[in-house]
């Protein structure tokens, strides 16, 4: 089961249709799925899971940067986890990066900096920005991918957690599709 985390302000927001929707959309191709706000995790949730998609939020909502302890579940889990634009921010915030203010919006030219299977055999490829936070990236990470001089792709040096600041599921279906295959 795909566990997808709503990271938006509220539970059912009409966010949730702009940043979630189109997740569930490329999930529910091939796999059983789950969503649940951010509020709302439990344990029982994280264990049934085999893969966890963190989602996007709106261009100022910043929610979850002040809700950092709820994602302490970050340090020990194991299981593919892909955190997008939002989720990305969390993710850097909790392994102790920085965030800044960044404003991106639209296409951005991205280079592969450093191969993995999510790319396939892109080298580079164009995808969707829209954010306002970017982030440096954490020391237990590496950069797998940048725009100009934009973090866009991180993962952890010792486990499958992922961070993409733009958002796979408006023009990169295909890399959503790679991480369901880890």
């Amino acid at each position: 089961m795909i566990l997808i985390i709503d990271m938006c302000y509220e539970k059912d927001s009409l966010s949730k249709e702009e940043f979630v929707r189109p997740i569930i959309d490329i999930v529910k191709e091939s796999h059983g799925y789950e969503v649940i706000h951010f509020t709302e995790h439990t344990e029982e949730h994280l264990e049934k899971a085999t893969h966890i998609i963190m989602s996007g939020s709106a261009l100022m909502d910043h929610t979850t940067l002040s809700h950092i302890e709820m994602f302490g579940w970050l340090k020990t889990i194991n299981k593919p986890t892909l955190a997008i634009c939002a989720g990305i921010q969390t993710l850097t915030k909790f392994f102790g990066g920085d965030t800044f203010p960044q404003l991106n919006l639209g296409m951005a030219h991205v280079m592969v900096k450093k191969t993995d299977p999510l790319f396939g055999d892109e080298k580079e490829f164009d995808a969707f920005e829209l954010h306002t936070i970017g982030i440096t990236c954490p020391s237990d990470f590496d950069v797998l991918a940048k725009a100009d001089d934009r973090i866009q792709v991180i993962k952890h040096k010792d486990r499958p957690l992922y961070g993409f600041l733009f958002h796979p599921e408006a023009r990169n279906p295909d890399i959503l599709k790679r991480f369901l295959e880890l």
